[in-house]
């Protein structure tokens, strides 16, 4: 596995993002997703999906992936962060956050544009998920789901160390 120092020694969420190398291509069995690093406008619909912590009775999640599309939401949303509704769960935390293009051909119709890193922080009094919002506070939105925007630098730090073919 590997991060960033800025995350392990700082604690600064903007690089809250890991990866691991696989000795063998596994792309080949389960497929491949894109990775984009360009900024995306409130608005975009982005998807989401993973395994959550809310597995029925006996704990096996292994049917149990959740995946779900919502908007970009927030003013907030900056070079580092994007900031979305999806109704997340606990345990989704390292899901890739990715636009899908029904319109384009498989395998070239979905490209991850962040990590899933923050769920809301929105108290059970909140009516509507936009009225916890306030946007003085953009530094933590109540509210909000978050992803780390995979940007640039970062990609070519993932790319640096692997010939995976998501770097050619």
């Amino acid at each position: 596995m590997t991060t960033f120092v800025k995350w392990t020694r700082d604690w600064d969420a903007d690089w809250d993002i890991a990866w691991i190398t696989l000795s063998d291509p596994v792309g080949y069995t389960s497929g491949w997703k894109g990775i984009r690093t360009a900024e995306y406008a409130p608005g975009t619909i982005l998807n989401v999906a993973g395994y959550g912590g809310d597995c029925p009775s006996g704990g096996d999640c292994s049917d149990n992936m959740k995946t779900m599309a919502c908007k970009i939401e927030s003013d907030c949303t900056n070079s580092q962060r994007y900031y979305y509704t999806c109704d997340t769960i606990g345990g989704m935390s390292g899901s890739g956050a990715y636009l899908y293009y029904p319109s384009l051909p498989v395998p070239d119709n979905r490209f991850v544009i962040g990590v899933h890193a923050y769920g809301r922080a929105a108290s059970r009094s909140c009516h509507t998920i936009r009225n916890c919002f306030n946007s003085a506070t953009c530094g933590d939105p109540v509210g909000f789901n978050r992803a780390v925007r995979i940007r640039p630098n970062i990609l070519a730090t993932m790319c640096a160390n692997t010939d995976d073919m998501l770097c050619f």
